[in-house]
């Protein structure tokens, strides 16, 4: 659930950087998309340090893939609201 949740921030955040109509927008955009990053980074790591093996998804869900589809769908203000 966390590499998903990650993965959905990492693409809509890389949307919004290029999509956002403000500044602020693209600005949290590019706040998220370091921040999911790290977090994937960190549970990669959690998961070697515990001697475990896990295959974290390689792709993203349908509930998330629609997600994303709808912001793909929207401009301006509207797009930028519906990420925030």
């Amino acid at each position: 659930a966390a590499a998903l949740s990650d993965m959905y921030e990492i693409a809509a955040g890389r949307l919004a950087i290029e999509k956002g109509e403000s500044a602020q927008t693209r600005e949290f955009a590019q706040m998220m998309v370091t921040d999911h990053t790290r977090s994937t980074e960190n549970l990669k790591a959690a998961i070697a340090q515990s001697g475990q093996t896990l295959d974290l998804p390689g792709k993203l869900d349908a509930a998330h893939e629609a997600q994303i589809d709808v912001l793909r769908s929207l401009t301006g203000a509207d797009f930028d609201r519906e990420y925030l």
